[in-house]
């Protein structure tokens, strides 16, 4: 297991950077306003839409829960980053 760290409003225009655990970095430009929302089960949640540098959109819900924590959906692929 290791630790993916991910900063929101890292630069003036809002967006993301992510830092793999090998110190690797990938700014995640916002190209949506953050929408607040919740779950059928209650857990309230942020979403926002961004883009990386090579172009792929992805989403990013973020959880108030930080056992439910960040999910990432690229396309067909859905990543989660939670504490167990």
């Amino acid at each position: 297991m290791a630790d993916h760290t991910f900063i929101f409003n890292h630069n003036d225009r809002g967006d993301i950077m992510f830092i793999r655990p090998n110190g690797e970095t990938d700014v995640l430009r916002t190209i949506s306003d953050a929408e607040d929302g919740k779950n059928e089960k209650g857990e309230e949640f942020q979403f926002v839409e961004a883009q990386d540098e090579a172009g792929n959109i992805s989403s990013i819900v973020l959880f108030s829960n930080p056992k439910i924590g960040l999910i990432l959906k690229l396309e067909n692929l859905k990543i989660q980053f939670a504490y167990f």
